[in-house]
């Protein structure tokens, strides 16, 4: 089990994961009401752009909470990133606590501006 430090970041593929602290503003998620955001009850923290294999959070009994382009999940209890292809990356498991998601950026010089890593 991972517990992040303070300014400690974690890559899962294209997938950010830090320390969070959930903004005022970001808005509650579940399945019910963003059904959209969930695949078989697991929260896409990073969308597959080409292969189907996006980033998911497994924490049931968690909080979810999205603001712009990043993720929010507060749990009790331990917290699973994975892919819906399991052989593409390793399952983390990362402790209990409130954990900010977002996509990775890379520079691409020849169009001389930043964007989201794809798979």
């Amino acid at each position: 089990m991972i517990k992040l430090n303070e300014n400690e970041i974690i890559l899962h593929g294209e997938c950010k994961v830090t320390n969070g602290v959930i903004p005022a503003k970001a808005e509650p998620i579940t399945t019910k009401n963003n059904p959209n955001l969930f695949l078989n009850g697991k929260l896409i923290v990073a969308p597959s752009e080409t292969m189907g294999n996006h980033h998911v959070v497994e924490a049931p009994n968690a909080e979810f909470f999205k603001i712009n382009d990043l993720f929010y999940v507060k749990s009790e209890e331990p917290i699973h990133i994975g892919c819906v292809h399991e052989n593409r990356h390793d399952t983390i498991e990362l402790a209990p606590g409130t954990y900010e998601f977002g996509s990775q950026l890379e520079y691409d010089p020849f169009k001389a501006r930043l964007e989201k890593v794809k798979d």
